[in-house]
C-alpha cells in the first residue's frame, strides 16, 4: 500500500517511515520543508496532492497554521469517490475544548461589546489560543466531511503523550484495518 505523509523528517513522522520500511510492505512517500515542501505554500499542496495521485492513505500530520485543515479539504474533495482513507493526526488541546478553554482564561469577554468589560489574551496565552482554534478547524471541518456521502474514509487519530511507539503501533493498525476492508 502506498502511504503519503506530511511531516516525514521528525518525530513522530520519522518513527512512522522507520517503522513501514522496517517492519510493513507499505511504500511511504514523504512530505516536509526538507524536501522541498512548504506546506503554507497553496502550489506546494497542490503538487503534495497531485504527488499522492496512486497513494491509497494519506496522514495528515504537520501542524502548520490552517494548512493540516487546507490539506484534509483538499484530499477529500480529491478522494471523495475513491476507496482511500485520510487519517489526520491531532493533538489534545491544552485545558479541553475550546469553548472550556476560552471560557477558563476568561475570554469570553474578548467578544464584549462593552469596550470596559473587554479583556485581549495575553502573549503567553496567544500562541495556546492559535493552536486550540486551528484544531478545532480541523476537527470541525473532518466532523462535517465524514457526514457527507463519500467512499474516502476520515479518520482523526490523537497524539498520546509523546509515546510514538504506541502512536505508530495505533496508526498501523488503522492503516491495516483499512486495508482489510479492502480485501
Amino acid at each position: 500500500m502506498l502511504i503519503g505523509i506530511t511531516g516525514h523528517t521528525k518525530g513522530l513522522g520519522m518513527e512512522l517511515c522507520q517503522y513501514f520500511y522496517h517492519h510493513s510492505k507499505h511504500q511511504v512517500l514523504g512530505f516536509s520543508k526538507e524536501n522541498g515542501y512548504n506546506l503554507s505554500n497553496e502550489n506546494m499542496r497542490n503538487k503534495l496532492l497531485r504527488a499522492c495521485n496512486r497513494a491509497t492513505v494519506f496522514i495528515n500530520l504537520s501542524n502548520v497554521y490552517y494548512h493540516q485543515t487546507d490539506l484534509l479539504l483538499a484530499f477529500w474533495n480529491d478522494w471523495k469517490n475513491k476507496d482511500r482513507l485520510i487519517i489526520n493526526v491531532t493533538q489534545d488541546m491544552p485545558g479541553g475544548n475550546l469553548i472550556d478553554y476560552l471560557q477558563k482564561k476568561h475570554f469570553n469577554t474578548l467578544f464584549s461589546t462593552d469596550e470596559k468589560e473587554r479583556e485581549l489574551p495575553d502573549e503567553d496565552n496567544i500562541s495556546d489560543l492559535q493552536f486550540m482554534v486551528q484544531k478545532h478547524a480541523l476537527d470541525s471541518m473532518s466532523e462535517f466531511l465524514t457526514q457527507k456521502n463519500a467512499k474516502v474514509q476520515i479518520c482523526n487519530y490523537t497524539l498520546s503523550k509523546e509515546n510514538y511507539s504506541n502512536d505508530v503501533e495505533n496508526l498501523n493498525k488503522i492503516i491495516d484495518d483499512f486495508q482489510k476492508t479492502k480485501s
